[in-house]
């Protein structure tokens, strides 16, 4: 208890901060009985009433205890989900038996921390209903208070891509980004993420230990799924009957472990939670679990499983199921190629691949391995670029497992060397590689690798200044592709070959002295790259309509492609770079 000396406001304190004399309800009994004490002597006579009796008259001492002072009031009571039920029961009567007093109760409490038993719901509901209760939600910091909080514990601004890496970690909780700086902000190695210290890991497991033992299984089959979960999953990995699904699942919403984000939808109100609630777990049990996961996603998916594929692939492989995981990692792959996200295409097809370098080696495995390699050339190509080392290796690779099997490399293993040869300026090469597309070797693909072959020589003779041969190859290729092969297309160049042969025409049409020819072409490519909706694609009949419209001297033209390209740049990838701020452009 302290008093503001020489002010008109006496502080009293009940709670736990460090900044400030406390005493919990107890100690101000004994302290209230030693006054009782002092005026009755040894003899009080109280001793012999009844417990509540006894109960009341010891409210009322320490109440006119704390008030002796007589003017306001300002009591303090901090962490009041830690207070035992007789420091609650004294506030209530305080603030009941004195309404007309200067008095104001400042209090802190979690409800996420409140157990089922505690009286602090009651005290507030009783409060409230006479008019005395004023709730102050505080939520979590903004980025820019986050900042301002990691500056000041840091001792210096903390730059720009570092605050805003800390605010995504903490998700603005004070103690989390306190924790992170005593810990080392940032961590060494960009795009690491910040270890869980010892007392974030204390204070989140504390809370879980709070849990009825229904609600920490759900908790752990939750955070198997993921941040974020349906019931429908969780029920069926977790195999709870309804009721207890219910009850588990609206204590984890109570206690502020899980936030309920729409119909069935439910995340973690932090990942740091889902991260302690799922280390929790034996690692027998987590194996089950995942298991049990992709079970259930299986289930609930199973008219299309594709837009699970990639999670289905996680589950399997934690479940101690590689090549159940492998399958999986190459249907996801298929499934980011199709939405254009190459970057998450490579980064699954490497997951399949090192989980399958890892099983033991066979004549089938290792067709398996080089059908897994050539699958990467065409994400690899257009998420780095076909002149990247990293695809020379993966191409040697592919030609070392289809020498070593004494098979032909495949259709998509040679236009991805066809296209690095091109990136490399060795136009002969590309020559080479594109007739043996067009000839093809009866492996079932032949229409399908003609037009890639067509689509190469064309190329080829265009950058060669052969624009007749050019024209010839890009009509052929329009005129050879068919609307069925469009997937295959997609997976293995990661571009659409009639919109980019269509649009490479009218860059040719316009050498042989055909303008009028050549827009047409260019439109119907813009056209076609519209209506299907591909973003690579599209990006690239932008790039040539571009050029073009260089060519012809048509500023609104090239103006209209470099705004549509500037849009949808920073969604592509890899992205696209525009240059932009000329005031003026003059053809010349």
């Amino acid at each position: 208890m302290s008093r503001r000396l020489g002010g008109a406001t006496t502080v009293v304190g009940i709670g736990r901060a460090d900044d400030k004399v406390e005493f919990s309800a107890l100690e101000l009994f004994h302290f209230a009985r030693t006054l009782r004490g002092c005026v009755y002597g040894n003899g009080d006579p109280a001793a012999d009433l009844p417990d509540h009796d006894r109960r009341r008259l010891l409210f009322e001492a320490l109440a006119q205890a704390v008030a002796a002072p007589g003017g306001p009031l300002l009591l303090v009571a901090d962490d009041l989900h830690w207070a035992d039920a007789e420091t609650v029961a004294f506030l209530h009567y305080l603030l009941r038996a004195r309404p007309q007093a200067p008095l104001l109760v400042a209090a802190t409490a979690r409800d996420e921390d409140l157990g089922d038993e505690h009286p602090l719901p009651a005290l507030r509901a009783g409060l409230a209903a006479l008019g005395q209760l004023a709730e102050v939600e505080v939520g979590r910091l903004s980025e820019r208070e986050t900042a301002a909080l990691a500056g000041r514990l840091a001792g210096h601004e903390l730059a720009a891509a570092d605050a805003g890496r800390l605010f995504a970690e903490t998700e603005g909780n004070p103690l989390f980004v306190v924790e992170a700086l005593r810990a080392g902000w940032p961590p060494p190695r960009p795009g690491e993420r910040g270890p869980i210290t010892p007392r974030v890991q204390s204070v989140i497991e504390s809370r879980l230990a709070q849990l009825s033992a229904p609600a920490r299984d759900l908790i752990g089959v939750a955070a198997t799924i993921g941040r974020e979960f349906s019931t429908d999953v969780l029920g069926q990995a977790s195999r709870a009957g309804e009721e207890q699904l219910v009850g588990a699942l609206d204590e984890l919403w109570r206690r502020r472990v899980v936030r309920d984000q729409g119909p069935d939808a439910y995340d973690f109100t932090h990942d740091r939670i889902r991260e302690v609630a799922y280390r929790s777990l034996s690692p027998a049990r987590r194996r089950q679990t995942h298991r049990r996961v992709a079970q259930a996603l299986e289930r609930l998916h199973a008219g299309d499983p594709a837009p699970v594929a990639a999670q289905l692939a996680a589950h399997h492989e934690r479940a101690g199921d590689p090549e159940e995981a492998v399958a999986w990692y190459r249907r996801g792959a298929g499934v980011a190629q199709r939405l254009g996200a190459n970057a998450e295409a490579v980064r699954l097809l490497d997951r399949a691949l090192r989980l399958h370098r890892g099983l033991p080696p066979t004549p089938a495995r290792r067709e398996q391995e080089l059908e897994l390699v050539t699958r990467l050339q065409a994400p690899l190509g257009v998420a780095e670029g076909y002149a990247s080392e990293r695809l020379a290796e993966v191409q040697r690779q592919g030609l070392e497992l289809a020498d070593g099997l004494g098979v032909e490399p495949g259709a998509p293993l040679l236009l991805s060397m066809a296209l690095a040869s091109l990136s490399r300026g060795d136009f002969e090469d590309a020559q080479r590689l594109g007739e043996q597309l067009v000839a093809g070797d009866g492996d079932g693909d032949e229409a399908v690798r003609r037009v890639e072959g067509e689509y190469v020589l064309g190329i080829a003779g265009f950058w060669r200044g052969e624009f007749g041969t050019a024209r010839r190859h890009f009509e052929a290729a329009v005129d050879r592709y068919r609307a069925e092969q469009r997937p295959a297309h997609l997976l293995r160049f990661g571009i659409d070959l009639e919109v980019v042969c269509t649009s490479r025409l009218g860059n040719a049409l316009w050498f042989l002295g055909r303008p009028d020819a050549a827009v047409r072409a260019r439109d119907a490519a813009l056209a076609l790259a519209e209506r299907l909706g591909h973003p690579h694609s599209h990006a690239t009949a932008l790039v040539f309509a571009a050029l073009l419209a260089l060519d012809l001297r048509d500023q609104a033209s090239v103006r209209a492609c470099v705004a549509a390209l500037a849009a949808r740049s920073a969604d592509q990838e890899p992205p696209i770079r525009v240059p932009s701020g000329a005031k003026t452009w003059t053809p010349s």
